[in-house]
């Protein structure tokens, strides 16, 4: 079972993606010119045809921006958001990476609008946002309820006049092999984690296409059905930006790993004793924060706020098995 990965949204900063290959080389003396070296097909990086190294499967969300198209790619050239006056959407702002990155956005000067389903918590942020010289609105939201999140970006667009992100941030996750998880918790995570995404998405694209971006971002936790949900966000995003090609509108993922905040605490609950949940590294919500508005700021086409992450990507694309191997070491297994 592949681990799964996050899905987010940013713009790449290089016209969008396309296959690297090499040329024909210089001959040896005596032996004829060498054959062309043609790179892999998934060797796709982001408007640099000089790097096609290997890249593994990537959870990828939308952006876009008025820009020239690109010459070389075929499409737009398409640059960062200019963060000062920026109008940011933010779900699941009410704690964690979502309340982290709403401070970093505020501090960076943007205008935001922060949704939750915990008003009252969502009401703290927002002060938090405004006591930095930031505007915020605060709206209590469910990103399952799908004319809900329509009416959230309504309500931004309103406010602010303009949408130049969203974050695609809410989401829920529960412990438990898939065996012991119930039916009911499968469909509530695919509800919030997989269709609130395209609920944003969905509600945020016609926005994005006149003049802005879509940002997605989600934390890992452990768990089968937490893992599927983000699976069906990769596939998700991932046909997202072949649908968008030729547009403003690109793709791009953050991969942040299991982070220090209450979500492992809030799954824990959910899971009625059941086990799982993190393993490995950690890393703070400011950390993963600080990656996103970087990402905002000077995009690139993936982007792991953990040195590490992408080591382990890149392992488990190469060998499965070992990574199976490894990660049965750090999390029992029912025999039997």
């Amino acid at each position: 079972m592949r681990a799964a990965r996050h899905a987010g949204c940013f713009p790449p900063d290089h016209g969008g993606w396309r296959a690297a290959a090499g040329g024909a080389r210089r001959g040896v003396p005596g032996r004829g010119p060498r054959p062309q070296r043609l790179r892999v097909p998934f060797a796709l990086v982001p408007g640099r045809p000089d790097r096609g190294r290997p890249q593994p499967d990537r959870a990828v969300h939308c952006q876009g921006t008025g820009q020239p198209h690109s010459r070389r790619a075929g499409g737009p050239a398409l640059k960062g958001v200019e963060l000062p006056g920026a109008v940011v959407a933010l779900t699941g702002a009410s704690a964690g990476i979502g309340r982290a990155a709403a401070l970093a956005f505020a501090r960076e000067g943007s205008r935001l609008g922060l949704a939750a389903r915990r008003l009252g918590r969502l009401e703290e942020v927002a002060a938090e946002v405004r006591a930095l010289g930031a505007d915020a609105l605060a709206m209590e939201l469910d990103v399952a309820d799908e004319r809900a999140v329509g009416r959230f970006i309504a309500a931004v667009v309103e406010r602010f006049g303009r949408l130049d992100v969203i974050v695609n941030n809410a989401g829920s996750g529960v412990r438990g092999s898939v065996e012991e998880t119930p039916v009911e918790d499968f469909r509530r995570l695919m509800e919030v984690n997989y269709l609130g995404t395209v609920h944003g998405c969905r509600a945020a694209l016609p926005v994005m296409r006149r003049q802005a971006s879509i940002v997605g971002h989600r934390a890992l936790a452990g768990g089968a059905a937490y893992a599927a949900t983000k699976a069906a966000q990769i596939s998700l995003t991932e046909s997202l930006r072949l649908e968008l090609r030729g547009t403003a509108i690109a793709a791009c993922s953050v991969h942040p790993v299991s982070t220090e905040t209450e979500f492992a605490e809030v799954a824990a609950r959910a899971s009625a004793g059941r086990k799982g949940g993190p393993v490995g590294p950690m890393q703070s919500a400011d950390a993963v924060a600080r990656a996103i508005v970087a990402c905002a700021r000077r995009p690139r086409a993936e982007v792991y706020p953990y040195p590490l992450a992408r080591s382990i990507v890149w392992l488990n694309a190469l060998s499965p098995r070992l990574v199976d191997w490894l990660a049965s070491r750090a999390i029992p297994t029912k025999t039997g």
